[in-house]
């Protein structure tokens, strides 16, 4: 398949202003164990509406800005540096639909020995970086998406539709959500929330 240069991009460049259409590089190198895919869905989470307005703080994501927004979406895969499989086993080829998660270190604490990779100390996270920057398209407001070589990836079964109705894959996101406050919330370390989060709730705590 052939890659293009560049794609068109919905980028935030200015809180609470809307978001511009710009190109952005698309990545033509990609890291061992990186995959690029084009981008096929994205759900608005109550974080993208958030960060978009400023009114969120987080160490990471849309700390700087331009960024690319965007953390649930499904995309097909267009090519691949050495990753064959997905990260349960199933082999990968062009054209296969997939979801993500933010890159894990697999080396710290969290990620160890509290079999907590979400809370990476080490995460390579979306929403995070300049789209001028390498790897460039770390949101899911983009034509193409780019997928960390320690993310996790899942193939989609080809009997879920990639559009809503019923249940696009995309919305693989929100359970992680209270999960992730349940498991904070009984170890003794910082919670995002005690209580059970709704879906499309934010993972980060408001000022």
């Amino acid at each position: 398949m052939t890659v293009p240069t560049s794609c068109q991009a919905a980028v935030l460049t200015e809180h609470g202003a809307p978001m511009e259409l710009l190109e952005v590089p698309v990545p033509q190198d990609l890291e061992e164990g990186a995959v690029l895919v084009r981008n096929r869905a994205a759900t608005i989470c109550a974080t993208d509406v958030h960060l978009a307005e400023g009114d969120v703080s987080s160490k990471q994501a849309a700390s700087g800005l331009p960024v690319i927004l965007g953390h649930e979406m499904v995309g097909e895969v267009v090519r691949t540096n050495q990753a064959d499989v997905d990260s349960i086993g199933q082999r990968l080829e062009e054209g296969d639909r997939v979801i993500w998660t933010p890159g894990y270190c697999g080396r710290c604490v969290e990620c160890v020995l509290n079999h907590a990779p979400s809370l990476c100390l080490n995460r390579r996270g979306y929403m995070a970086s300049n789209p001028a920057d390498y790897p460039h398209l770390t949101g899911a407001f983009a034509e193409y998406g780019y997928v960390y070589p320690t993310s996790g990836l899942v193939k989609v079964p080809a009997v879920l539709p990639t559009r809503w109705p019923p249940r696009p894959p995309a919305r693989c996101e929100p359970p992680s959500t209270p999960s992730t406050g349940s498991a904070r919330s009984t170890s003794g370390r910082p919670s995002w929330s005690r209580a059970p989060a709704r879906s499309g709730s934010s993972p980060w705590p408001r000022p």
